[in-house]
């Protein structure tokens, strides 16, 4: 059954929107940003994603929030646009530390900045610290234990 959602578009993205009435990302994380949050703007960008499970899951159902959402994989892309309402932007971008204007040029004033990408966490946050985001969102691999891990 699995395979044939994953494989089928129109039951893969029926069975995105079921599953985004519930979704506050993988931990809760929508409403720990929404309450961090409260009294900046209610702008967010977030790169690195799957189509319903994302941080700022909860902020993107909120029709008082406007955000950017980017990913590498057209995929994940495609879907998220088919489910999320219009005023969330999405953008199909690999991302490099050469290719931030989409990031930096999206806003004026940022409430949430969401990073998650695996290894290269560090150096994104450390190019695009400048943009003072009222929240900063990184995700984090606790099996590594107190040992940090980024990529050179």
């Amino acid at each position: 059954m699995r395979q044939l959602i994953r494989e089928n578009t129109a039951l893969r993205r029926l069975y995105y929107r079921l599953r985004l009435l519930n979704s506050t990302g993988q931990s809760n994380e929508g409403q720990i940003l929404a309450d961090l949050a409260k009294d900046g703007p209610r702008t967010f960008i977030e790169f690195g994603l799957h189509p319903i499970e994302f941080n700022c899951a909860t902020l993107a159902k909120d029709a008082d929030w406007s955000g950017l959402l980017i990913d590498g994989s057209s995929r994940q892309v495609e879907d998220a646009r088919a489910i999320l309402p219009s005023r969330i932007d999405l953008a199909e971008s690999f991302l490099t530390l050469n290719n931030l204007d989409l990031i930096r040029s999206k806003y004026s004033q940022l409430g949430v900045l969401s990073i998650d990408v695996d290894g290269n966490d560090y150096w994104f946050l450390k190019a695009l610290i400048d943009i003072n985001p009222t929240v900063i969102c990184v995700e984090y691999n606790a099996s590594f234990g107190i040992e940090p891990v980024s990529v050179p």
